[in-house]
């Protein structure tokens, strides 16, 4: 009888231990399933940034490359404009006179700017 006692006295207490054991599983879990989540909704946070991100890079390369297009037209219709007013002395001087007076007036206006003197054009 004493012996079935102790016995059980051994199983109780194994039990509790179980018991205790199973609970702080049970909070280990908890806890990490809960980190489990916070970690898929920063990856989703983070996955949307990207996207964002990705998606602003795409319009900024579309713009660049419509900007150079732009520019590399306006160098073709240079070139083209140059071959002509070089195959034309006539156009040649016109073309080198409006370039100077442009010049000229760009610089007389800094320095009518520059000087506090009022411009104006005639």
């Amino acid at each position: 009888m004493r012996e079935a006692q102790s016995q059980n006295k051994d199983l109780s207490r194994q039990v509790q231990e179980l018991m205790a054991i199973r609970h702080q599983l049970e909070a280990d879990r908890d806890r990490l399933s809960a980190e489990l989540n916070d970690a898929n909704e920063a990856l989703r946070d983070a996955q949307a940034r990207l996207d964002a991100a990705n998606a602003a890079l795409a319009q900024l390369k579309m713009d660049f490359e419509h900007r150079l297009r732009e520019k590399d037209e306006e160098i073709e219709n240079i070139r083209s404009a140059s071959q002509s007013v070089s195959q034309s002395p006539g156009l040649m001087v016109k073309w080198l006179t409006h370039l100077c007076l442009n010049q000229f007036m760009i610089y007389r206006q800094s320095w009518c700017h520059i000087s506090g003197t009022l411009y104006r054009p005639k």
